[in-house]
């Protein structure tokens, strides 16, 4: 009896170590910071398409504080500073163009340690939108 009493304090031991992950990501938690295009995507009515991005150099930068916005994406030309809605929505303030705002649904996916920007505006009716990689 006292060696299975032993056995089984033994086999709970192992069964309840949890094994660290070895490749731990810094995960970004806020839209703070530059963030590199690397794809878009779009759908024509089935699963979304996915398009790399990347040899195009293009970027978008959100500050830190103040909600400034700086870009060298011809897409976001006309936005000059930023703000955010909610958890998952942000708004691209847009001074010199009618309306003078466009409103994007955005999310930070940690295990890929991407940004996804899509218009939360009937242009994209089937599903479309930018990829972005921190910097």
């Amino acid at each position: 009896m006292k060696y299975l009493l032993i056995a089984l304090v033994l086999l709970l031991t192992f069964i309840s170590c949890k094994k660290q992950p070895e490749n731990i990501r810094k995960e970004p938690e806020t839209l703070s910071g530059k963030w590199n295009y690397s794809q878009r995507f779009y759908s024509i009515g089935g699963p979304l398409i996915y398009e790399s991005t990347k040899n195009l150099k293009q970027w978008i930068l959100f500050a830190t504080s103040g909600g400034s916005f700086s870009r060298n994406m011809p897409d976001f030309k006309n936005a000059t500073s930023y703000e955010i809605v909610d958890s998952g929505k942000v708004k691209f303030n847009l001074p010199s163009q009618q309306p003078g705002s466009r409103l994007f649904f955005y999310k930070i996916d940690t295990s890929t340690n991407a940004l996804s920007l899509s218009p939360a505006d009937f242009i994209c009716i089937e599903g479309c939108g930018y990829m972005f990689e921190p910097q």
